[in-house]
């Protein structure tokens, strides 16, 4: 006699992680050979743990010291494992400066990077004559106590609408088309007077794009433009006439959206920066 083992079939899971890292020691997301990027640290780790080759996809790919509170992360498994399991497993081995929050299994047809539909980031400066080291990891120092905070304010909400955004973008952007929807923008205190946030959330961002804007709104605190001058901008599509771009350490991904915003589409092709 033969006994046959009954065939088993593996199934693929369609996991979505969201994860948060300090972008700081990090040389952006995207992996490059004999660099340490978040992609390829999560890589290793999540194929070491689940054993087999994984391919990450996510919406964004952040620059060399960018930080995220909340990137979401796709890629498919076969290990036969809770949500909580993998959480768990993955956090246990990934490095400090990196780590999941959730894990969620999504539909097999669902991909992250074609279902965002919106995003926040967050810019923040610091205002003072002495840096403050707690803060230099994850701001932009400006030593200009007289910045007129006020004036940034009432020239941020500017930036909402549909608008080519061609001023606001790097030099070496390969985007093809250059219109966004954003769907706010605001500068505010916080709780630290030496703190002031640049917050917009919008349906895709062009390379630097929110570092410029931060880095124009600056020019409008100091005096160097007025906020009338940032709708001109936008007219113009002419990146020599809009501010400079700021460090990256001041700038976070908050959150990515999946639903609670229209997808935007400008002619037809997916706005996925």
């Amino acid at each position: 006699w033969v006994l046959l083992r009954p065939h088993v079939r593996v199934l693929s899971r369609n996991v979505r992680l969201l994860i948060e890292f300090d972008g700081a020691d990090f040389f952006g997301w995207q992996r490059q050979p004999n660099i340490r990027t978040v992609e390829s640290v999560l890589t290793k780790t999540i194929a070491s743990f689940v054993q087999h080759e994984v391919r990450l996809a996510t919406t964004s790919r952040t620059d060399r010291g960018v930080h995220a509170l909340g990137l979401p992360v796709g890629f498919a498994t076969t290990m036969d494992i809770s949500e909580y399991g993998l959480m768990r497993g993955l956090n246990s081995t990934l490095p400090e400066d990196v780590k999941v929050h959730e894990v969620k299994f999504m539909p097999d047809e669902w991909r992250v990077r074609y279902s965002a539909v919106a995003k926040t980031y967050l810019y923040r400066y610091q205002i003072g004559t002495m840096p403050m080291p707690l803060w230099r990891r994850r701001s932009h120092h400006i030593k200009r106590p007289d910045l007129d905070i006020d004036a940034m304010i009432a020239a941020a909400p500017l930036f909402e609408g549909v608008h080519d955004f061609g001023a606001f973008r790097a030099a070496k952007c390969q985007a093809t088309l250059t219109t966004r929807q954003i769907h706010s923008s605001l500068v505010r205190y916080t709780s630290d007077p030496a703190i002031v946030e640049f917050e917009v959330t919008g349906s895709g961002f062009l390379q630097y794009m929110v570092r410029i804007m931060a880095g124009t709104l600056l020019q409008v605190g100091i005096g160097q433009r007025t906020g009338a001058s940032i709708v001109e901008l936008l007219e113009s599509g002419d990146r020599t006439l809009a501010g400079p771009t700021l460090q990256p350490q001041g700038l976070t991904l908050m959150k990515v959206f999946f639903d609670g915003y229209t997808k935007f589409r400008p002619d037809r092709e997916t706005d996925v920066p």
